[in-house]
């Protein structure tokens, strides 16, 4: 069976990636849903707290992001490679690595912390060199590459930090990383220069091509764009978010390192003023949609825009001095919605496009060529997935004004509506489509 099944047209190493993640979703749901009190009451780096933390970055979101990063990456760049099976033996070392950690976690067991700490970082450092021995082959560039690259960037420095902050653990040799110090850093190099910037810079890569902004030089108002290029549509302001974000993304970091609420606020701010430039963009974008059948991955992106406009406002308001002494929660809150709604939301949008499931079926069984492909109206929209795309709108919500107004009931409540959700999903996405496959092989 599997034999047959790596034989499947579309097959690659990069898609264990991807099924893995999914697989394991439902155990992100349950955990959230265990956790959810906990952090809404403030415990913050409680062991339970960080295994599902780490189970969110690194088995689901990472994991998922690795595997379409081995797949999509070359073709960014304009590279006619499928990845190798090194993309099998780093996604063992990053899979193992994230499984030791949570298990660490939760059972308090420093050493497991640090020796899987150790195995995700090795990982990720496989990770990066696979990827970015493919730019000095590159074809061509584009704005939506520089941001992918300089997540990949981040991701390797967050893992950096985050094995400095397991070993520590065993011997202490930096008390400083037990404080804000710690996981301030840690968390604006994972969150916001790895996740953020790189679902900003993929939408602005796959989003035009979804909505049908696919001539060269169409912008999102119909015009012509005289800068753009054949390589297709790009939005005019990705280059300032960019510049915004990673700005922002550093001013968090030099704030952690000397414990001041000025450079914080400051990236706050700086952070704002780039949510509001890629709400903008992508308003426009959805706008321009060409066409009337209904469409799963447009609703998924329509609720991402909506989560954008109330995170910049978060931060908008933290930054001018709201929310008086309660920067750690409010922090907590913005990251509870980033990483259960708003990644979450663009994973499962994604996927229902660009799956491999979906390219065999779409380009091999009907002959459509690949570039067409993403332009489809409406490669897979079942009547299954409208209450999971409901159901996480409003449960990743729900969760984050649970922990930013310390309400445990409002965040148990949510966190029980996001394991409907991705219980939901993983049926959809995971079953439906394992099955169909495996009757394929």
């Amino acid at each position: 069976m599997i034999a047959r099944l790596a034989a499947l047209p579309g097959m690659t190493p990069a898609v264990p990636f991807m099924a893995t993640a999914i697989l394991l979703l439902p155990l992100v749901g349950l955990g959230l849903f265990t956790v959810s009190a906990r952090v809404a009451a403030g415990e913050f780096r409680s062991y339970p707290v960080l295994a599902v933390n780490h189970l969110i970055t690194l088995g689901w979101g990472t994991l998922l992001a690795m595997g379409s990063i081995h797949q999509m990456f070359p073709a960014m760049i304009g590279v006619p490679l499928r990845p190798g099976r090194a993309a099998l033996v780093q996604f063992s070392l990053s899979l193992t690595g994230a499984i030791v950690l949570v298990i660490g976690f939760l059972l308090r067991h420093v050493v497991w912390i640090a020796v899987g700490g150790a195995l995700a970082w090795i990982g990720i450092g496989v990770f990066f060199w696979l990827t970015v021995r493919l730019i000095p082959r590159r074809r061509r560039w584009l704005p939506e590459t520089t941001g992918v690259t300089l997540a990949l960037v981040y991701l390797l420095l967050a893992g950096t930090w985050g094995l400095l902050m397991s070993l520590n653990w065993t011997r202490q040799f930096w008390p400083g990383l037990l404080t804000n110090v710690g996981v301030g850093v840690h968390a604006a190099l994972g969150v916001g220069g790895w996740f953020v910037q790189l679902v900003v810079s993929v939408s602005y890569y796959l989003l035009p091509r979804f909505v049908g902004l696919h001539r060269a030089g169409q912008t999102a108002r119909g015009d012509m764009d005289e800068n753009a290029s054949g390589d297709g549509e790009r939005a005019p302001r990705l280059a300032p978010i960019l510049v915004l974000l990673n700005a922002g993304v550093i001013l968090l970091v030099v704030a952690a390192f000397v414990g001041s609420s000025l450079p914080a606020q400051t990236g706050a701010m700086l952070l704002a003023a780039a949510g509001v430039l890629y709400a903008g963009d992508l308003a426009r974008i959805l706008r321009a949609r060409q066409r009337t059948k209904p469409d799963l991955t447009i609703h998924h992106w329509w609720a991402i825009w909506g989560q954008t406009i109330l995170l910049l406002l978060l931060a908008a308001v933290w930054a001018v001095g709201g929310f008086a002494g309660e920067g750690r929660r409010v922090a907590a809150a913005a990251v509870v919605l980033l990483l259960a709604g708003w990644l979450t939301l663009a994973i499962m949008g994604q996927l229902y496009k660009v799956t491999p499931f979906l390219m065999w079926y779409y380009r091999f069984a009907l002959g459509i060529p690949a570039a067409e492909v993403p332009r489809l109206a409406a490669p897979y929209y079942p009547s299954a997935g409208i209450p999971p795309f409901y159901l996480s709108v409003a449960g990743s919500t729900l969760l984050a004004a649970g922990v930013l107004f310390n309400i445990p009931v409002v965040a148990r409540s949510g966190s029980l509506l996001f394991l409907i959700a991705v219980l939901a999903f993983w049926y959809v996405m995971a079953v439906s489509w394992i099955r169909a496959a495996a009757r394929q092989a």
